[in-house]
């Protein structure tokens, strides 16, 4: 073969395979919307990267086939053909003559493929039982099994407020939860979805209770699915009871929503006076404790003494006489609980002023004390301390001991030989309502 030869063959077969090439293609434009720059207050939308890998590499993950076995695991798809087949025919039947029965009764419609909405209307139109604060809600997963939880709201046989929680699992429908109210009333609802930043979601919820059939509280109560307990499971780090029906919300904005209980009752007769204000639960990651609280000033004069005598019994002293002369002074614009409390009121805080003088060993302020209050309930000629309002004999008497022998203790004992002879030392300030402290003998003078 000759050179020209050569070369034409090298050429064709050059050309043959560029020929068998396919030509290139251009990277088409992406259809993911781009992130877009944060703005304070804007809700923010955009395709994000596989989440986790980043939070696996800190942890020390640093085999890239183990951060892929955990970050592209298959998403798990709710799966609801495993409960019962739903029949529109399904009836359930009259009001069961009690409490348990009705559970079993509607556990069985369910069982039997009885639809919510059935459930509702028969509940309403058969039952009688929803009143007008009733419910059945089955939007929100509150056990984890990828589908809407029943949750009901009704009037049980026996005329019980009842909340229940019913989920399918394993094929069946069971009851899952149950919380009943003082009255006829259902719980109320305060809040059904997720509050922690933490699926599934939660029940929070206001329940009736009543001490006796003057005094009714609001008993609030959170609850969540334990997988590992196999049951609800309570969030509140305390028994929670109020007056006002509290909200959530995200007070902080971080995500969480937050217990608000609003302090708005001044009191009651039964509760006695009540500081208003507001409190607030956070999650701390276990539970909701109390982690804010806000008082709004006292408007009573005794509760301004209860503050003084919580004070001084931490040995606060200063603190205490500040909220005794507070509580005494008459310009000071605080109100009177009962009508007597010019008389009952000042002379008990006069009374427990003296005694934090003396424990701070300031004398003179004792007798300037006793002087203020002699001056402000004097007595008739003739008359004895046995007449004298008795926050008064009791000041007295302790002063008196107290000249005699410089002794704090001697000075009790005197005042508890009184309180022997007058109880209505200890009926007086023990009549303040369940929200006030408790008093015994030894409260009065501890010395």
């Amino acid at each position: 073969m000759n050179r020209y030869s050569l070369l034409s063959t090298l050429l064709f077969i050059i050309l043959f395979v560029a020929a068998c090439q396919q030509s290139p293609r251009y990277a088409e434009p992406s259809t993911a919307i781009p992130f877009p720059t944060m703005t304070v207050g804007q809700r923010i939308t955009g395709a994000l990267g596989t989440p986790g890998i980043a939070d696996v590499a800190i942890a020390g993950q640093a085999n890239p086939a183990t951060a892929a076995a955990i970050n592209f695991q298959p998403t798990a798809t709710p799966n609801t053909s495993d409960c019962p087949i739903e029949s529109f025919d399904e009836d359930l039947g009259g009001l069961p003559p009690s409490r348990v029965a009705a559970i079993e009764a509607i556990r069985t419609f369910l069982n039997n493929g009885g639809t919510t909405e059935n459930l509702r209307l028969e509940i309403i139109e058969e039952w009688d039982a929803f009143g007008d604060v009733g419910y059945l809600r089955d939007d929100i997963d509150l056990t984890g099994e990828g589908r809407g939880d029943l949750v009901i709201g009704y009037t049980a046989p026996g005329d019980v407020g009842t909340l229940l929680v019913f989920g399918c699992q394993d094929g069946r429908y069971n009851l899952l939860y149950e919380a009943t109210a003082d009255g006829i009333d259902p719980p109320e609802l305060i809040h059904l979805g997720d509050i922690n930043n933490n699926l599934p979601g939660e029940v929070v919820f206001a329940r009736r209770i009543c001490v006796d059939a003057d005094f009714c509280e609001l008993q609030i109560q959170m609850v969540a699915w334990s997988a590992r307990a196999g049951g609800f499971v309570n969030l509140l780090g305390e028994t929670l009871t109020t007056l006002d029906l509290p909200r959530m919300s995200d007070f902080d904005s971080d995500s969480v929503l937050e217990l608000v209980i609003p302090l708005e009752s001044n009191g009651t007769a039964e509760t006695g006076p009540l500081r208003t204000g507001t409190n607030i639960y956070d999650w701390d990651g276990d539970l909701y404790l109390l982690s804010f609280i806000e008082l709004n000033p006292p408007r009573y004069r005794i509760q301004v003494v209860q503050e003084g005598d919580k004070a001084f019994s931490s040995l606060d002293t200063q603190a205490a006489i500040r909220s005794y002369e507070l509580a005494i002074n008459p310009d000071a614009e605080l109100g009177y609980w009962f009508n007597d409390g010019p008389e009952t009121v000042i002379s008990y805080g006069y009374y427990r002023l003296i005694l934090a003088y003396a424990y701070a060993g300031n004398g003179g302020a004792v007798v300037e004390a006793l002087t203020r209050m002699n001056d402000l309930f004097p007595r008739n000629e003739g008359e004895t301390l046995d007449t004298a309002p008795v926050y008064v004999h009791l000041a007295n008497v302790f002063v008196q001991a107290l000249e005699e022998t410089n002794q704090l203790n001697i000075g009790c004992q005197r005042v508890l030989d009184v309180i022997q002879q007058r109880d209505e030392a200890i009926t007086l300030i023990n009549r303040f309502g369940r929200s006030s402290p408790v008093y015994r003998e030894l409260d009065l003078c501890p010395f």
